[in-house]
């Protein structure tokens, strides 16, 4: 049986036949065709391949608007996606607590995506194991898991994914036993409420470490930063205030934005609306934050190469301020490359609480899933990727540097061949649907101009079915694609 949240008599419900199409302005925009299959929207909100047919599918809490605020539900539908921008209701599953943080991970290794959620205050933290088809398990909890904040991330190099949460002015970390069970947390003070956090490795090290977007009292957003250490710890917390007193929304991402090889990050604001994007000095601060306001209350935001210039931009949702119709709104930032910022398009829907970027109709451009409609993207071309893949320092493409992949769908070994226009130093990596790296194919190695072969092997690097996405950098430049792995 499939239930719904009450609804508020505001809301403007919009049906799966719903069709609008979105002019683009200024001319460095693309335009988008809006469509929707459900009238729900949530910040718990994930794309992923959950049935492993490579396709991107949605997985979302059903709440809907409610004023200026959402309803939260203990349930997640999943929608499969057909790989030509639609998406079926597939199944609706129970959660321990109310649904705000939700995330698409393997927790146990058995190459099924699971979904991992907690409720921001509305706990307990839950987990509903993946059976591969786009079903799920009943929910177990976890106990010691924070409910405000939400990552995952093998940090002490085990092959398991560990559980980082936040909780009140901490940051919990939790190793995975190997089975999809979490031990007792690690608690890391920072002195702040976190409310988005990620991992990644900021300072150059090897080590991945921890950056949250967190709040003073009464709500000043500052960026929380703890490098990373051997066997999963973390050491001296570094601060960086962000301008501006807004509320901080919840949601951080790192990219390098200004192409200076460091790793910046962009924020959310939830109240006064808008994103801020900080620069940081390679070492874990970040400071000379530019804002970027936007109409109502912006709680996520996604990055990647829009409209195909090579530069990474942003697109953030945000729910009204003051409810009309529509509620909410999508504001897509196009990047110069440089740090800056222009607003090129900023898109009416029914709620805009979760967001997400990806190429939901396979035709090689990034478009923005938007809770449950989809905005595809009308424009140039682009190399499809999530965030973390095209979240590392450089980020122009080279006219010059091609690549492809062969035989793509494959189901055992695949060839990806390339052209370099000059002799330097090549790094390929190897990401999944989330944007976690699960194989390294060159790093920083040698390489003359020409042409190159590189083998990917799917039980060498231990690949699950399903989408995942290459990206070679190299000095002059650096290009990303779309592999398929096949069921033998």
């Amino acid at each position: 049986m499939r239930s719904s949240p009450s609804r508020s008599p505001l809301l403007p419900l919009l049906t799966a036949g719903f069709l609008v199409t979105l002019a683009a302005s200024p001319a460095s925009s693309t335009g988008f065709t809006q469509s929707c299959f459900d009238v729900y929207g949530s910040p718990g909100h994930v794309v992923a391949d959950f049935n492993s047919d490579g396709n991107v599918d949605v997985a979302l809490s059903p709440g809907t608007a409610a004023g200026t605020g959402f309803t939260t539900q203990a349930l997640i539908n999943v929608y499969l996606g057909d790989g030509l921008g639609s998406f079926t209701f597939a199944t609706q599953v129970a959660t321990i607590g109310q649904v705000i943080w939700l995330a698409a991970a393997d927790v146990n290794n058995d190459g099924k995506l699971d979904l991992v959620n907690t409720g921001d205050y509305t706990g307990p933290f839950s987990i509903n194991l993946g059976n591969g088809d786009g079903t799920f398990q009943a929910a177990y909890a976890v106990a010691g898991a924070g409910d405000d904040g939400l990552a995952l991330d093998d940090l002490n190099n085990d092959g398991y994914l560990d559980l980082l949460t936040g909780e009140d002015k901490e940051i919990a970390v939790q190793f995975n036993q190997g089975n999809g069970t979490f031990g007792a947390p690690v608690l890391y003070r920072i002195g702040l409420y976190p409310r988005g956090i990620t991992t990644v490795d900021v300072d150059g090290d090897g080590l991945r470490d921890i950056v949250a977007v967190a709040l003073s009292n009464p709500g000043s957003p500052a960026i929380a930063f703890l490098p990373g250490q051997a066997g999963g710890t973390f050491g001296k917390l570094k601060k960086s205030n962000l301008s501006g007193s807004s509320y901080g929304g919840r949601h951080i991402e790192t990219a390098d934005f200004n192409g200076d090889g460091k790793l910046d990050v962009a924020v959310t604001r939830l109240q006064n609306g808008g994103v801020t994007v900080a620069f940081g000095n390679g070492a874990g601060a970040f400071s000379s934050s530019a804002n970027y306001p936007m109409p109502g209350f912006t709680n996520h935001l996604d990055v990647g190469d829009i409209n195909g210039d090579g530069n990474l931009d942003i697109a953030a949702g945000s729910v009204g301020a003051n409810p009309s119709s529509p509620v909410g709104n999508v504001t897509v930032l196009y990047g110069n490359g440089s740090g800056g910022f222009s607003v090129g398009n900023v898109i009416g829907v029914s709620f805009g609480l979760g967001i997400a970027l990806a190429d939901a109709n396979e035709d090689g451009d990034l478009d923005i899933i938007e809770d449950t409609c989809v905005l595809l993207n009308d424009g140039t071309p682009a190399p499809a990727a999530t965030t973390r893949a095209v979240a590392t320092p450089g980020s122009a493409t080279s006219a010059n540097l091609t690549a492809s992949f062969s035989p793509n769908p494959t189901s055992g070994r695949g060839v990806l061949t390339f052209s370099l226009p000059k002799e330097g130093k090549v790094s390929i990596h190897l990401y999944d649907l989330r944007g976690r790296r699960v194989q390294t194919l060159a790093n920083g190695t040698s390489m003359t101009a020409g042409r190159h072969t590189v083998e990917v092997d799917r039980r060498a690097a231990n690949l699950s079915t399903g989408m995942y996405f290459y990206r070679i950098e190299t000095e002059a430049g650096q290009r990303s694609g779309r592999i398929v792995i096949a069921t033998p």
